[in-house]
């Protein structure tokens, strides 16, 4: 049998290590593999954080625009009913309109 088939074999009957001499090293073998595990896992966390970051940036920006929306409205709404008190006080007979304006030709 070539070795190339021996080693098929190994790997298949789970002697791969043994075949290619590495069972003086398997501590080191074990260790590596943690090590690539753990720098995958590692990986995994910091693009899930990641995500979670773009997700919270997006939602984050939603509401400052409903925040500037509502100021907006609050200012709307204060400086309409100051100007309308003012108007009052005046004694004029100014208001709001109930229709709005339309274009003449």
């Amino acid at each position: 049998m070539s070795k190339l088939g021996k080693v098929i074999k190994s790997f298949t009957n789970g002697e791969f290590l043994l075949t290619i001499g590495l069972d003086r090293y398997i501590i080191h073998v074990i260790y590596t593999f943690l090590l690539i595990m753990l720098a995958i896992w590692i990986g995994i966390r910091v693009e899930k954080t990641f995500i979670r970051v773009q997700t919270n940036k997006k939602e984050l920006n939603e509401l400052k625009i409903r925040n500037y929306e509502l100021n907006f409205l609050i200012e709307e709404l204060n400086s309409t009913a100051l100007i309308e008190q003012k108007l009052e006080e005046a004694g004029s007979t100014l208001h709001r309109p109930n229709k709005p304006a339309r274009k003449t030709n």
